[in-house]
């Protein structure tokens, strides 16, 4: 799940990491802000890049943020309409740094990224400006390693304190909150000579949302379509794609497999939509809903592999969800694995 730059700074200050004053705002006008001009008014999408697009804009007066508050809410940011704009006090500093925490994998540690630049693109910078410190999550950060990152980023030895209790705050969150990233960019000195995380951007494994479902709370539907969010609250997973198939699958890999299949035969997918575990007859009415509705689809595919889940009781719950009406669209259904005989 990946939350948006306010509530991924909503995360950082429930874990202790100090970042601007900021206001959510939607469209319908400018409340009373409770903090002083100038302001920094910047556009809540999930894509990258919102600042060369124009996402991101100063006001000086009440009425200056007026007019470029509606100039945010017309923009389309790489297909997504903003829809949401954080309002921040504009901060005046003299140093910008990167951090980061991700999931590194093929290393099963956390990977710690720290460089002397922020506020660009982290990939573009010279590799002698970035350092990578892993840690593993049954050690935690080592005070060294902390030190090590300090001393790379060249900072006053007076920041050394605040610095460290950032640093073990942004880690001990990404370990408790089993996040996949959590990148302040820029992090940067105030002219007070604080540290201040400017941007952020979280990104939390949907797994753990299931076993946390307090971390709901951050999920902003505004960033997803109609089909994603009506997937998310029957327990599906969906993704649209640009092709004219409907699919509908039970696991990833099998959905990876259909879609390739589905390209390699000229048949291009219109969407990712999994199952899972589970398929009683409101998630199967709700899938087949979504992809009925879907006007660039033109027929639908059902593959599903019976493991854990029967086929049998997929074929019931279709019936069901069809309520003895005919399809609205063709669908051809392939079985296999347990159940598939009784299925079809």
């Amino acid at each position: 799940m990946k939350l948006n730059e306010h509530s991924s700074k909503q995360l950082f200050q429930e874990s202790g990491i100090p970042v601007p004053q900021g206001v959510l705002l939607a469209p319908g006008g400018l409340p009373d802000i409770p903090f002083p001009l100038p302001w920094v008014l910047k556009s809540q999408v999930l894509s990258g890049g919102r600042g060369k697009a124009g996402g991101i804009r100063l006001a000086d007066t009440a009425e200056q943020a007026r007019a470029e508050l509606e100039r945010l809410f017309s923009l389309d940011i790489k297909g997504e309409r903003v829809r949401l704009v954080r309002v921040e006090p504009r901060a005046a500093f003299s140093r910008e740094m990167y951090l980061s925490v991700t999931l590194d994998r093929r290393s099963r540690s956390l990977c710690v990224t720290a460089g002397r630049a922020g506020g660009v693109d982290i990939e573009t910078c010279d590799p002698e400006t970035i350092l990578v410190e892993h840690a593993m999550p049954d050690a935690g950060l080592a005070p060294y390693q902390v030190r090590n990152i300090f001393f790379h980023l060249d900072l006053p030895r007076e920041l050394l304190k605040p610095f460290s209790g950032l640093l073990t705050a942004l880690f001990d969150m990404s370990l408790r909150h089993r996040l996949l990233l959590a990148e302040i960019n820029p992090l940067v000195v105030t002219d007070g000579g604080e540290l201040l995380a400017l941007d952020g951007k979280v990104e939390i494994d949907g797994h753990r949302v299931g076993i946390d479902p307090s971390l709901n709370r951050f999920f902003e539907p505004v960033h997803l379509s109609p089909e994603e969010n009506r997937s998310r609250e029957a327990g599906l997973s969906y993704h649209k794609l640009d092709g004219f198939v409907g699919l509908m699958v039970n696991g990833a890999g099998l959905a990876m497999a259909s879609m390739d299949i589905l390209n390699y035969s000229g048949l291009e997918a219109a969407n990712f939509l999994d199952l899972g575990g589970g398929a009683d007859s409101a998630a199967m009415r709700t899938a087949l809903d979504i992809l009925f509705d879907d006007e660039r689809v033109g027929m639908v595919f059902i593959n599903i592999f019976g493991g854990i889940l029967s086929c049998h009781k997929v074929a019931r719950s279709m019936l069901e969800a069809l309520g003895g009406e005919p399809p609205r669209k063709p669908i051809v259904v392939r079985f296999a694995g347990n159940g598939a005989a009784d299925g079809l």
